[in-house]
């Protein structure tokens, strides 16, 4: 399997629907979508009911307590079995065909990170591309450390989001990468740490995402 996307779902059925048409679109990757019930009140988890229903072969479900964004990932994590990892926030949606071009320019790369870009979004205006600095879309092929460099140098460069980047599976299992649970905000600094470990990381510029 090429992809596991985990998806995190606590209250969130004015999103959902649209975030979960966006990735079902895809269809030139061999993928599941794994849908964490983070304890959900209201009706998140009926809606993660009818796509299980409409696309069967493609859907894990997980139920669990709430336990926070981090918990869900890590829960999520554990029984993937795509060979990369997206972690996409239920209230985002993405761009289905840039996202599956950058994933799969992800895959040939053999690296552990492909980072893409992305634009936030509110309605009736769509923001710019977050990386803009030829210093960072020009890096190739880099150490993570080096990346770090890159986007510290340029101005609105850093950014703490997990969403964007798709991550090999075997790079976080075997650096025994997870999540911090016990801590409200710092699932914002692990893409760092994941960053500092000896690995290959190239930014692929595709424009992935739009961010409610």
């Amino acid at each position: 399997m090429d992809l596991s996307i985990i998806v995190p779902i606590y209250n969130v059925e004015e999103y959902l629907a649209e975030c979960l048409k966006s990735l079902y679109k895809i269809s030139n990757l061999r993928y599941e979508v794994i849908l964490v019930n983070d304890g959900s009140k209201d009706n998140s988890y009926q809606i993660m009911e009818e796509f299980k229903r409409l696309y069967p072969k493609q859907t894990v479900i997980v139920n669990k307590e709430n336990g926070g964004l981090s918990s869900a990932r890590n829960a999520g994590l554990k029984i993937a079995k795509g060979k990369y990892i997206s972690f996409i926030d239920s209230d985002d949606f993405v761009d289905t065909d840039e996202f599956e071009k950058f994933v799969i320019e992800g895959i040939k790369s053999r690296v552990d990170i492909a980072v893409g870009n992305m634009r936030y979004y509110v309605p009736g205006r769509i923001g710019e591309p977050l990386f803009r600095s030829r210093l960072v879309k020009d890096s190739g092929v880099v150490t993570g450390i080096d990346f770090l460099w890159r986007v510290f140098q340029a101005p609105k460069c850093y950014r703490e989001e997990v969403v964007d980047d798709i991550y090999r599976k075997d790079f976080l299992i075997k650096n025994k990468l997870f999540f911090n649970c016990f801590h409200l905000h710092i699932f914002h600094h692990c893409n760092s740490s994941f960053f500092i470990q000896m690995c290959k990381i190239q930014l692929l510029s595709f424009l992935l995402f739009l961010l409610l």
